[in-house]
């Protein structure tokens, strides 16, 4: 008799049952895209931490002209020798100019042209 009550009262609310299910979420955009970077990242066999100084030396390079340690160490919160590890270990991505005090630091071209890879590589699969 318990289960012929079970199947009326579920007859009877069949349709807030429903309601209640859950619906698959969306993936976010930030997993999305940090996703796409990672992809990208490896295609070109870079390591997160290097991606980020080039960004920042881009960054600064628009705003100020050229990047010095102490700006990207500021702008990443990093120390001076993690910046100084990535422009020793990959110096055909940034020209130095020692003249100035601290040494100044731009983007070779070979390094913006990365740059815009990466980024036309993340937009590609963008939905």
């Amino acid at each position: 008799m318990i289960q012929l009550e079970f199947v009326a009262w579920r007859s009877l609310f069949r349709n807030a049952v429903a309601g209640l299910r859950r619906k698959p979420k969306p993936v976010p955009a930030a997993i999305d895209y940090t996703l796409r970077l990672s992809s990208a990242l490896r295609v070109y066999n870079l390591t997160h931490a290097i991606h980020d100084v080039l960004c920042a030396v881009a960054k600064l390079e628009v705003e100020a002209g050229h990047a010095t340690i102490p700006a990207i160490c500021h702008r990443l919160s990093c120390t001076y020798q993690c910046v100084m590890q990535h422009f020793l270990k990959n110096p055909e991505l940034f020209a130095r100019d020692s003249a100035h005090k601290p040494a100044r630091y731009r983007l070779t071209p070979e390094g913006v042209r990365l740059l815009v890879k990466i980024k036309t590589r993340i937009s590609k699969h963008e939905g």
